[in-house]
């Protein structure tokens, strides 16, 4: 199972802010401003959600949102929030952390759900493929005298799609390009 398949299994949520991970002088008089927090993730995030996660998308959504100044970077099982508050991540960016995480992860899933299926049509299409040169193979006696004469006209439409030489059809549409 790959990496994005049990990921699938489980969702990415952001559980709680890591407190000891906050800077010593965070809630003291003269200490900062503005601080990075640690908030502790479900599971460990596959290489993808942390492109997404930390990439232009993302950091744009946030910026709609009037979080300009805000910028994430996932570091094992933590995303680091920087240059904000706690009292900014109560008052409504946390709301839209999740929002922007769990839309950036979904992207993903669609992603690999379209990939997955474009893989099983192209199994499809080629063991449709094989089916009908197989067929067509069957119809080949090496003992029995020819049938029909090779040079005929309609011999052509017989075999259009085996892959050779183009039957009428294609020669059609290559005339026609």
């Amino acid at each position: 199972m790959s990496a994005s398949a049990s990921a699938a299994m489980s969702p990415l949520r952001l559980t709680e802010v890591l407190v000891g991970g906050l800077p010593p002088d965070v809630g003291v008089p003269g200490g900062p401003d503005r601080y990075t927090v640690p908030i502790v993730l479900s599971r460990r995030v596959t290489g993808a959600e942390k492109s997404r996660i930390e990439g232009r998308a993302v950091r744009e959504e946030l910026d709609a949102a009037g979080y300009r100044h805000i910028r994430l970077a996932v570091v094992d099982r933590r995303l680091m929030v920087t240059e904000t508050t706690l009292r900014e991540l109560a008052a409504g960016l946390g709301y839209h952390l999740t929002r922007v995480i769990d839309d950036a992860v979904q992207q993903i899933h669609d992603e690999d759900d379209a990939r997955d299926r474009r893989a099983r049509d192209a199994q499809t299409r080629e063991a449709s493929r094989l089916q009908s040169l197989t067929s067509q193979a069957a119809l080949i006696d090496f003992q029995a005298a020819p049938r029909v004469n090779p040079a005929a006209e309609d011999e052509g439409e017989r075999w259009d799609d085996d892959g050779g030489t183009p039957g009428r059809a294609e020669k059609a549409s290559l005339d026609t390009s």
